[in-house]
C-alpha cells in the first residue's frame, strides 16, 4: 500500500459510524500538519505529546499518521520516541533546489556579488510568513544557512518580498503577533508598514541587527514576468564592517545583481507592490543611507 493510500485509509476518529465515507483530503491535511510541525522545529526532536498539543489532534491520530510518515521515510524517531525529519525530506529538498530555476539563474550573480563585496550573499524565497534561504555563498557564521527559515518582518530579504510581493501576506500580518528576534526587531504593524513603504521607494531593504545580533543585511528583489518579487538577493555582514560607505556600495551592487537576474527571468522592468506599480532600473537614485 502506498503512503497516499495509507493516509486515505481513515481511522476511528474520522468515522461517525460504520458506514461513514473515507475522508482522504482531511486525513492528508492532518498528516501534512504533523510533518510541518516536526520539519520546521529546529531546536530538538518533537515528542508525540507536543505534536498533539500544537496540532490540536488526538494522540492516537498523531501516532497513527506519524507512523505512516515514518514508514515512508518522511519522519524518523530517536531512542526516546521523539520525532525528527526523515531522510526522504532531504532527498525531496535536494531535488527541489536542483530543479529550481531561480536558484540556478541567481548563482552567477551571487558569485559575482560575493567576489566584489567579500561578504556572505544568499538567495531567499517567500514562504509566508517566513523567508527561506535556498542558496548561499560565503561565511556560514550567521543564521541564514541554506534551509533556514526566518520571519519576513525581521530580515532584509523578507522586507523586500513583502514590499514587492503579494499584498495578502502583509494583510495577514495585521492579525498576527510580530515576533521579536532581537531588541531591534520591528514588532508594531504600523511601523512595519512605514518601513515597507520606504523599501518600496528605495528598491532595497536594510536590516541592522533585527534578525540576529551584530549582523547587518541589505537586500534587493528579484522579479519575473509577473512583476512581483519571487526572491531576494541578500548581503549579510558583521555590523562592525557596515559603514555608511560600504552600505551605499552594497546597495548599488545588490540592486544591480538582482536586476540582472530579473532580466534573465524575463522581467519587463516594472514592479508591483504594496504601494502600486513603478518602473525600476539599475540606475535609480540611492536613498535613505546617509
Amino acid at each position: 500500500m502506498s503512503i497516499l493510500e495509507e493516509l486515505s485509509d481513515g481511522g476511528p476518529d474520522e468515522a461517525e459510524g460504520a458506514g461513514a465515507k473515507r475522508m482522504p483530503a482531511r486525513t492528508l491535511t492532518r498528516a501534512l500538519l504533523i510533518l510541518q510541525i516536526v520539519a520546521l522545529h529546529e531546536e530538538e526532536p518533537v515528542s508525540l505529546a507536543r505534536i498533539a498539543r500544537q496540532s490540536g489532534l488526538p494522540k492516537p491520530t498523531v501516532h497513527r499518521l506519524a507512523g505512516v510518515l515514518r514508514d515512508s521515510g518522511m519522519l524518523q524517531r530517536d531512542e526516546e520516541g521523539c520525532y525528527l525529519p526523515g531522510p526522504m525530506l532531504l532527498v525531496m529538498g535536494t531535488n527541489y533546489l536542483r530543479k529550481m530555476r531561480l536558484r540556478e539563474a541567481s548563482r552567477p550573480a551571487l558569485m559575482r556579488l560575493h567576489r566584489i563585496t567579500s561578504q556572505a550573499v544568499h538567495l531567499g524565497v517567500p514562504q509566508s510568513p517566513w523567508v527561506v534561504n535556498v542558496a548561499r555563498i560565503g561565511s556560514t557564521d550567521t543564521a541564514d544557512h541554506v534551509g533556514s527559515l526566518n520571519p519576513q518582518h525581521t530580515t532584509a530579504g523578507g522586507k523586500v518580498l513583502l514590499a514587492f510581493g503579494d499584498s495578502d501576506s502583509v494583510r495577514r500580518m495585521r492579525s498576527t503577533e510580530l515576533i521579536s528576534k532581537t531588541s531591534r526587531s520591528i514588532t508594531d504593524f504600523d511601523a512595519l508598514m512605514r518601513e515597507l513603504a520606504t523599501v518600496f521607494e528605495r528598491g532595497f531593504a536594510v536590516e541592522m541587527g533585527e534578525n540576529e545580533e551584530g549582523v547587518v543585511s541589505i537586500a534587493a528583489p528579484v522579479f519575473n514576468q509577473s512583476r512581483r518579487a519571487i526572491g531576494a538577493i541578500v548581503i549579510s555582514a558583521p555590523e562592525t564592517q557596515a559603514t555608511k560607505t560600504s552600505l551605499r556600495n552594497w546597495a548599488t551592487e545588490v540592486k544591480a545583481s538582482a536586476t540582472q537576474v530579473s532580466n534573465d527571468l524575463g522581467w519587463s522592468g516594472v514592479a508591483s507592490g504594496i504601494l502600486g506599480t513603478r518602473r525600476v532600473n539599475g540606475t535609480q537614485q540611492e536613498m535613505g543611507i546617509s
